[in-house]
């Protein structure tokens, strides 16, 4: 069971409680010492108020302390009485704090057995004392410990609120920066990719062929230039981190001309392709658009960078009534005079965030014969 220290109010009140109390008690130092009260008692009970309030603003949980103090002082009066009320009492509102509301019926009723009943009935016919015995005890014990427990839950229910708005940030400003991790790789690793083999194919081009290519590269560029413009237009307006997913202005959202597209583009770099496109994709959700021209054209530059150079690739994009597939399949195995581009992994650990959200998985593994796939699958209800 954790019981965490009352705060400033509790023990604050409670040293002003006992303060009242000893200011009183002070006029009849003469007549306790003549009933047999340790004159030590008188000057280690005001001591024990100061050191409480100093404590209270500095360091609650000595405050409690010092004020256990007071009730071993009070433990060497004559009444020792008084000594067991106040530890009952002080003892289960500290409890009572830390617990749920329930505790405080034992409380309440503590008291209501041994001031409201006991002082009543004693002896004293001072009814002033009577009323500062009264009041300073149910204004530290019952009082303050209540009001300072609704004030604990708020502040830690304020506490909980601040720190999911925390958590809430972190994760967006985390989601964000993997948003535009993935779209830097996704949009520029891929026009770059293109451009290098478009460089490396100019050298063996007679010079009709190196104008064809050097234009290429220049609408490559620019269609890169465009993307990194994009994404630092997106960063500067601070918006909600999806607006990095919309549909692309760059790429068209009709799925056959986005995989008619990259097919073309694997032709012009002398691969030999066959592709097979079929299906109704009218009922095909909008959203699977960017996420399809994603996966498509991150496997086309895979072939490029890591497929054999000239080989068979084959390319398959299918719609049924409540799954869109694609896959494309290629030779592995480099040429002699082909590049060499390091592989980072980041590209299918993108495209893996991009396609778990949407209910798809995607696998991207080796097959018999040195060839390469990757598949997705990304179901959905009509």
């Amino acid at each position: 069971m954790h019981f965490s220290p009352p705060p400033r109010t509790v023990t604050g009140s409670l040293a002003v409680g006992y303060i009242l109390l000893a200011l009183y008690d002070a006029k009849y130092f003469k007549s306790g010492v003549a009933d047999g009260v340790p004159p030590l008692l008188f000057i280690i009970v005001p001591i024990s108020y100061l050191l409480t309030i100093g404590l209270t603003f500095f360091r609650s949980p000595l405050a409690i302390g010092s004020l256990w103090v007071l009730l071993i002082a009070l433990h060497f009066n004559p009444h020792n009485d008084e000594f067991w009320r106040l530890a009952a009492i002080f003892s289960t509102a500290i409890i009572a704090y830390s617990m749920s509301a329930w505790f405080w019926l034992p409380t309440v009723a503590i008291y209501i057995y041994y001031f409201a009943f006991g002082m009543f009935q004693s002896a004293s016919t001072d009814s002033v004392q009577i009323l500062l015995g009264t009041l300073g005890n149910i204004i530290p014990f019952i009082v303050v410990p209540i009001v300072a427990r609704l004030q604990v839950e708020r502040n830690t229910a304020h506490k909980v609120a601040y720190e999911q708005r925390l958590e809430a940030a972190y994760h967006a400003a985390d989601e964000e920066r993997r948003n535009l991790a993935r779209e830097l790789h996704d949009v520029v690793a891929h026009e770059l990719t293109v451009i290098a083999m478009q460089a490396r194919t100019a050298r063996y081009a007679d010079a009709d062929g190196k104008d064809e290519i050097l234009g290429l590269i220049g609408t490559q560029s620019r269609t890169a230039l465009q993307e990194l413009r994009r994404l630092l237009a997106v960063m500067r307006v601070e918006k909600d981190s999806k607006m990095l997913a919309p549909e692309h202005q760059s790429m068209s959202s009709d799925l056959r001309e986005t995989v008619l597209k990259q097919v073309k583009q694997l032709e012009n770099f002398g691969y030999n392709v066959t592709y097979d496109i079929d299906g109704d994709f009218s009922q095909v959700p909008k959203s699977f658009a960017p996420t399809l021209s994603r996966v498509v054209t991150e496997s086309v530059t895979n072939t490029i960078k890591h497929g054999r150079a000239g080989g068979d690739v084959e390319v398959h994009l299918s719609a049924s009534d409540h799954a869109l597939e694609y896959s494309l399949t290629n030779d592995t195995g480099k040429t002699k005079d082909q590049l060499v581009f390091p592989s980072s992994g980041f590209g299918l650990l993108g495209l893996t965030e991009r396609v778990k959200p949407l209910g798809g998985t995607l696998e991207s593994h080796s097959l018999p014969g040195d060839r390469w796939i990757m598949d997705l699958k990304m179901p959905f209800e009509t």
